[in-house]
């Protein structure tokens, strides 16, 4: 019997289009630093082992709804503000010259409406959600999640103190809010106005 050759796809202009392979999970060297981060959910959920954020939803103290608002938030604020490179990379996030005016437009409105509910939820709460969200910062409480293993929200280490779950637990209200905060647009003229005022700025 002869062998049967599978048939190699190609687009339309000829092209040939990659088989995708299987999802790599990295070296095991990478695998293990996951693990320990994430626990179970290191290889089931698309989680960074550096970022508070996605660690905190591994570990169970955010929901995967919660964890989408603060990557849209961490996306909207570089897109706004700006992020080096390696953080765009992370993010995936295109920014500057790459954005459209209408694209730029809503990232600012958004990010407007987003802060206000941050800012709305008091000074220590904002700082939390400023060092968790925006700066992915790991500190001590988030390094005491990582080192221990077990899973279950609140109370996933007991030796983590009130001040470190008050914590955790504002920025889990912050993101809830901004994930059921309507989306923001900008009308047809308001996209024109801006074009006007950067063509402007170009001339002057």
């Amino acid at each position: 019997m002869p062998k049967r050759h599978r048939k190699t796809r190609r687009d339309r202009t000829g092209k040939i289009i990659a088989t995708p392979s299987a999802t790599d999970h990295g070296t095991p060297e990478v695998q293990a630093r996951r693990l320990a981060a994430l626990g179970a959910a290191a290889n089931l959920l698309p989680l960074s082992a550096d970022h508070p954020v996605d660690i905190l939803t591994a570990r169970g103290f955010l929901t995967t709804e919660q964890n989408r608002a603060g990557r849209d938030y961490a996306r909207t604020h570089a897109v706004v503000y700006g992020a080096s490179a390696a953080r765009c990379a992370a993010l995936d996030v295109v920014h500057g010259p790459g954005l459209s005016t209408r694209s730029r437009l809503v990232a600012q409105r958004q990010l407007d409406a987003w802060t206000r509910i941050v800012d709305g939820a008091g000074r220590a709460a904002r700082n939390a959600f400023s060092r968790y969200v925006i700066d992915g910062y790991c500190d001590a409480a988030i390094r005491e999640v990582v080192r221990t293993p077990r899973v279950g929200g609140k109370h996933a280490s007991p030796v983590l103190s009130l001040a470190d779950l008050a914590r955790i637990d504002a920025v889990a209200r912050i993101l809830t809010s901004i994930d059921a905060a309507p989306r923001v647009w900008v009308s047809d003229e308001e996209v024109t106005r801006a074009e006007i005022g950067e063509a402007l700025q170009r001339v002057a």
